[in-house]
């Protein structure tokens, strides 16, 4: 595959001292996108003939035809104008004589006119975690989750009390709004009172994030490129342990052989030092070094050897090019048909031609993981599946006996009661 090395660097988790990588995973954090109702106060000045007219009206000069010959204008003109100020209840009109009203006479004070209108800011975004409230989306924003176990419980409720406490951000939303497109040279417009709060919809920040255990303790550390995952870590870590989230990832009880930090680094170490060292060395290499890392690379990453963390995707797309059947075997059907890992580059090799058969030991309900599994990947229709007596006890891919990779599971205790099931997989060449 052109690029493997490239795109093998990518997906490798990169090191974090005094801890082994133990997992990826997508945590998605719930955003509340909302619509808030106010109450906006608008100082507007004065149009220029309005404020003339109020002003001679204030002196006694009281009907149209006085302020016509006055200022000189058209009389037309003259009572477009008082209509206007008869509209904005600036003055009254009695027996063709104009009085400036109570309301004209605190205008004529500031020169101002003041109005309180409604107004929506919409759409405004509150992270239900940390609280931050925004305007602009994430590029990593989404109406869904990626898993819903993997959605972190909201610890703020939306209502109208939480956006009254929280006055002052809402008004500096505002402003930048108004300075934005709001205001004008004429009038100055502020946030008067937040009157209400629709909440349209759920909204959510799925983030990658990469899970390590210290190496001599139970301690967990979670990296993602997102900082917000460093400013939240010990709410996921709550979350996990007493929320039970995350619990197809985090398991309560073991299943397969378990395993200590040292004989599961040492295993998963096996027979692949010179690719990490190659990977590494690319890394900082010019480019003159990163051709002769690359040559050695290519010589022996198809090698007899344990297939590096997150590598097994990339592996399994490169082992189908041009192979016209694939061969899996495996214990439980849905273990293989469920694990993106697997089902994509297998989907991916169907496209291309290949024919796959998988055969399988059991599953508990045929029909309905056949058919959830079609939803989420229709070209598993295409595939054979068979069952077989003989009991597989490890998953198996076969390439036309060109290659063939075999993946074992084991459980690694993680922190208080928690397992987690990690795979080696394993390439060997058969030519």
């Amino acid at each position: 595959m052109k690029n493997y090395l490239e795109q093998l660097i990518k997906k490798v988790p990169k090191e974090n001292k005094g801890y082994n990588y133990i997992s990826t995973i997508e945590i998605s954090i719930p955003v509340s996108m909302c619509a808030i109702n106010v109450i906006r106060r608008k100082e507007t000045g004065l149009q220029l003939a309005e404020e003339i007219i109020m002003k001679l009206i204030d002196n006694d000069v009281t009907t149209v035809i006085e302020l016509s010959e006055i200022l000189g204008l058209d009389k037309e003109i003259i009572d477009d104008v008082v209509g206007k100020l008869y509209i904005k209840e600036f003055i009254t009109v009695t027996a063709g004589n104009c009085i400036l009203a109570s309301k004209g006479k605190k205008v004529m004070e500031s020169l101002k006119e003041v109005k309180l209108e409604q107004g929506t800011i919409a759409p405004v975004f509150i992270n239900l975690i940390t609280g931050e409230i925004y305007t602009d989306k994430y590029s990593n924003q989404a109406d869904n989750y990626v898993k819903k176990d993997n959605v972190l419980n909201g610890k703020i409720k939306i209502n109208l009390e939480y956006f009254n406490e929280r006055f002052g951000d809402i008004k500096d939303i505002f402003d930048i709004q108004q300075k934005a497109y709001g205001a004008t040279k004429l009038s100055k417009i502020s946030l008067y009172k937040i009157e209400s709060v629709e909440e349209n919809k759920i909204q959510y920040l799925n983030i990658k994030s990469n899970l390590y255990k210290n190496k001599t303790g139970e301690e967990i550390e979670i990296i993602s490129q997102d900082n917000i995952i460093q400013k939240i870590q010990s709410e996921i870590l709550e979350q996990m342990i007493n929320q039970n989230k995350f619990k197809y990832t985090f398991k309560n009880r073991n299943k397969y052989k378990m395993l200590s930090n040292d004989e599961w680094e040492t295993k998963i170490n096996d027979k692949n030092d010179g690719i990490r060292k190659l990977i590494k060395d690319y890394n900082k290499a010019d480019r003159n070094e990163e051709q002769m890392i690359s040559e050695k690379f290519y010589r022996i990453y198809k090698a007899d050897r344990i297939i590096i963390e997150n590598e097994l995707e990339l592996m399994i797309e490169e082992l189908s090019n041009g192979v016209k059947e694939i061969n899996i075997y495996i214990n439980r059907l849905g273990d293989i048909l469920f694990d993106e890992e697997y089902i994509i580059p297998l989907c991916k090799a169907i496209k291309k031609g290949s024919k796959i058969i998988i055969y399988y030991n059991f599953e508990n309900n045929l029909d309905k993981t056949l058919s959830s599994a079609r939803n989420n990947f229709p070209e598993i229709k295409n595939i054979e599946i068979k069952k077989e007596e003989s009991v597989f006890e490890e998953l198996i891919i076969n390439f036309e006996n060109r290659y063939e990779i075999k993946t074992q599971y084991y459980d690694i205790k993680v922190f208080g009661d928690k397992y987690i099931t990690k795979s080696i997989s394993s390439i060997y060449n058969l030519n």
